[in-house]
């Protein structure tokens, strides 16, 4: 495929080895067959420079040398310049989530990315050797060519388990940019159980209150015989309580079989 509106300039060397401009081909562009001519050139060493590459390929840096000699083929000289693409270059975001409810974005958690090489094996990515998920769980890698990759994890986030297991994922080629969404899950550590609690020494009964105590109510009865003596009569109208009724009871009683005896023998004798 020829290219179209390369940009190049054409230089000389010097007796003394450096270079100079041919005079006209300070700037020299491809036409729609990709070709530059030069006309009437003296024999000696020259090169082409590129300027400008065309749209969407990378600058050839490296000089194109020839040499024009009277024993060159009809004394013209054909060289070819070649420029590669750029590269479509594409990007992996990886979000970092509560492995039990991925609502919950975990921040902290490191990772390093790693390409597969062209023996096997897997190399490091200059650039990304550490990537910390922010506070959105989030972590972007970008300006990545085509080719096989792995986010590695090195580090989890506080109280979450390590996982060890690699997140692979591709990035293809094409005319059109790749972005590639990955989600990895943490699972949360356990948790240490709590200590128990020693249960509080029960509380000694209290003494029972002795009922003899101030403030408490007592009973105190004395049992006496009453005597003929000791007995006033009550007057009508008098209410009497009803012990004191009782002692009088006895006590007439007595009193009345004292008496009664008394007549008795007052009667034998007469």
């Amino acid at each position: 495929m020829v290219l179209e509106n390369a940009v190049f300039k054409l230089e000389r060397q010097r007796d003394d080895g450096t270079w100079e401009v041919v005079p006209g081909s300070e700037s020299l562009t491809t036409g729609e067959n990709g070709r530059i001519v030069v006309s009437d050139l003296a024999f000696g060493s020259y090169r082409f420079v590129e300027l400008a590459a065309p749209e969407g390929y990378q600058l050839q840096t490296t000089p194109i040398p020839f040499t024009l000699a009277a024993d060159t083929p009809d004394l013209t000289a054909t060289v070819t310049a070649t420029n590669e693409k750029i590269p479509v270059l594409g990007s992996a975001v990886l979000t970092k989530v509560d492995g039990n409810d991925h609502a919950t974005v975990l921040e902290g958690a490191l990772f390093r990315l790693e390409r597969l090489a062209p023996d096997g094996g897997w190399e490091v990515v200059s650039g990304f050797e550490e990537l910390v998920t922010d506070a959105n769980g989030v972590v972007v890698a970008d300006g990545l060519a085509a080719g096989s990759y792995r986010f590695v994890e090195m580090a989890a986030p506080d109280g979450y388990a390590l996982d060890e297991t690699p997140m692979p994922f591709e990035v293809g080629g094409g005319d059109q940019p790749t972005q590639v969404e990955l989600t990895m899950e943490n699972t949360p550590l356990p948790t240490d159980p709590t200590d128990p609690v020693d249960p509080a020494d029960p509380t000694d009964p209290a003494d029972p209150a002795d009922p003899t105590a101030s403030g408490g109510s007592s009973v105190s009865i004395t049992a006496e015989c009453p005597s003929s003596s000791g007995v006033r009569l009550a007057r009508a109208g008098d209410a009497l309580p009803a012990a004191a009724l009782g002692a009088l009871g006895v006590a007439a009683s007595v009193s009345f079989g004292v008496a009664l005896w008394a007549s008795r023998r007052h009667e034998r004798r007469s």
